[in-house]
């Protein structure tokens, strides 16, 4: 609060309110202020828990110093229209929905073992039954049931259209729509964080070049008017401008080093661990094995058998007849890498020249493989390195062998290295979601922290009256009843504390059983008392909120953030070029097409 006021004394409160970020930073003041002034009143009540998780939103100013994050922030609250109009259309086709639901199977879910709690028996449940389906979980059983209220598959089946036009309108159309909102905002972000660097750039270049033209100016001027002595600057100047240069040349040749030339590759002009020159006949023997044009076929020949070894071992019986057969072919395949790792070190080196082969990643990749094989053979052999789990861990490494195949596919590792850089600007979007996350967690521990107890004696609805035994009897048999005790339990999903809540939050996130979840939320009555079906139903916005905000947008995002990356390593192809993508798909065209035969 001290913040703010100093802020807008210093601003003024029109400069201050000009920034959004201090619009944010005085709504969560002011709902603290408020907070504390209502908690001095109705302490404990439903409005003091939420306003509580507004404290919360402070985590975000720290996006002020980021300036990504910060840029991902603004894209998203930028889009703000778009989601709500979006919203707005998807709460018209839940509605329609619920109301021609109630008319088709209203009162119809009561069957004689049990009501569903997906049903159509009341507008507020209506509601939530189109919403589940709309989110994929067990929409097939409520359509079953539905099917079921109607005279079953004969009569009945008619019915199912309903459920299909929901899912398809619904699930596979309008939820979709999030998507590409997703890549909109992330597309902008992404152009707000390279104007920005841009941008920084040229603000470099022009105080470096407003630098050299006062060292200029400053040079003539004591050349001409006075006697000083200037050339130790000047050379110093000289000389740092002839290190930049020799950087850049060397840079420059690096790249034309590491271009990619048709035909074999040339030997590195290096000495191979200070022994083996370029003019050694072992290293040269060992360079022309390496480039061999069927030597890298031979090597994924030798992966595939390998992994398909690996998946015919028996997982149950260690010491079977098969696997005994087994381990002698695991024996030759990693003799061939082994070949093949020293052929490679004795060409390029080990890791003390540019080139070399511990600076490559899928190298280094090969290696720990290969050397983990090696170890554990070595242990195997002994009657205590069979029992040492250290030794079988090393062995399951060996899963790692069908990874040598995308550097040797040029398509694969271009998809792999897209995945690779998604993953890098995946960062500021998983700090966003963990932070929504959090909060989402902390508000539903203020909910429900304690109320998700019950007895297992359904009749007893307090702690206190949860004691002694109970029987329990199965209807349909002969059975004498069962003594049972009593025990005041939580479910397995609660949110009794915030890691808890953010593991049952990710659960419902995921969208697997979270119906479950929503009934037990809504049958929370309070601390130390049973649950009652549909006690306050209104707690279910909570839920239609967190999965509007994380599977429907959230999720979304990730999905943006891999065709984004996509889309810019296709372009980054052709910057260096002189053709663009249209020319560049004539030309592969051109070069792929066959002439065709023609008969007189």
């Amino acid at each position: 609060m001290t913040e703010m006021f100093v802020k807008m004394y210093a601003l003024g409160p029109r400069i201050y309110f000009e920034s959004s970020f201090n619009r944010f930073d005085c709504v969560v003041i002011s709902g603290s202020i408020f907070e504390v002034i209502w908690s001095a009143f109705k302490s404990g009540s439903f409005g003091l828990s939420v306003l509580r998780a507004l404290r919360l939103l402070r985590v975000f100013k720290v996006t002020k110093y980021w300036s990504s994050l910060r840029n991902l922030v603004i894209s998203l609250l930028s889009s703000m229209r778009s989601i709500i109009s979006l919203l707005f259309l998807l709460f018209l086709f839940i509605l329609i929905f619920a109301l021609l639901g109630m008319q088709l199977f209203g009162g119809a879910f009561n069957f004689s073992e049990e009501t569903p709690p997906a049903n159509f028996n009341s507008f507020p449940i209506a509601l939530l039954t189109v919403f589940q389906v709309l989110t994929g979980e067990d929409w097939n059983e409520v359509m079953y049931q539905g099917i079921e209220s109607q005279g079953g598959s004969r009569k009945g089946m008619i019915y199912s259209l309903y459920f299909i036009i929901l899912v398809l309108f619904g699930n596979y159309t309008l939820l979709n729509v999030f998507l590409a909102i997703a890549v909109d905002n992330l597309a902008n972000a992404q152009e707000l964080t390279a104007a920005e660097e841009e941008q920084e750039e040229e603000d470099k270049e022009k105080q470096q070049q407003e630098l050299e033209k006062e060292i200029e100016t400053l040079q003539m001027a004591m050349e001409a008017g006075e006697n000083l002595d200037l050339s130790p600057g000047g050379q110093n100047i000289n000389e740092k401008n002839g290190k930049t240069m020799s950087k850049e040349q060397e840079a420059k040749s690096k790249d034309y080093d590491d271009d990619d030339t048709t035909g074999p590759k040339p030997m590195l002009p290096y000495s191979s661990m200070f022994i083996l020159s370029p003019t050694n006949p072992i290293r040269r023997a060992a360079h022309w094995v390496v480039n061999l044009p069927y030597f890298d076929f031979f090597i994924m020949l030798v992966i595939s058998m390998s992994s398909i070894a690996l998946a015919a071992e028996d997982p149950v019986e260690e010491g079977s007849e098969r696997n005994e057969i087994l381990n002698y072919f695991d024996y030759a395949f990693t003799g061939v890498f082994t070949v093949e790792m020293v052929l490679k070190v004795i060409d390029l080196g080990v890791v003390f020249h540019p080139g070399s082969y511990c600076r490559d990643l899928w190298n280094i990749l090969d290696a720990t493989v290969v050397i983990c094989a090696l170890v554990a053979f070595a242990f195997s052999g002994s009657s205590t390195g069979q029992n040492l789990s250290t030794i079988k861990s090393l062995r399951v490494l060996r899963v790692l062998r069908p990874l040598k195949t995308i550097k040797r596919v040029p398509k694969l590792k271009a998809v792999f290295d897209c995945v690779v850089n998604s993953l890098k600007n995946v960062f500021n979007i998983l700090i966003v979601y963990m932070l929504f996350h959090f909060i989402f967690a902390v508000v539903a521990v203020q909910l429900f922290n304690g109320k998700f107890f019950y007895c297992t004696d359904e009749s007893k609805m307090t702690a206190a009256d949860c004691q002694g035994e109970y029987f329990v009897y199965e209807f349909g048999t002969d059975k004498l009843p069962e003594v049972r005790k009593r025990e005041w339990t939580s479910r397995l999903f609660h949110y009794d504390n915030v890691f808890a809540a953010m593991l049952t939050l990710f659960a419902v996130q995921t969208g697997e059983g979270w119906p479950m979840i929503l009934q037990h939320s809504m049958s929370a009555t309070q601390e130390d008392y049973g649950p009652l079906p549909h006690y306050r139903i209104e707690i279910s916005i909570f839920y239609i909120v967190y999965f509007i905000v994380f599977p429907f947008f959230f999720v979304n995002i990730f999905v943006a953030l891999i065709i984004i990356t996509f889309q810019e390593q296709g372009e980054a192809e052709l910057q260096d070029g002189e053709i663009d993508k249209n020319q560049k798909s004539c030309i592969d065209f051109v070069i792929q097409a066959k002439p065709a035969e023609r008969y007189m």
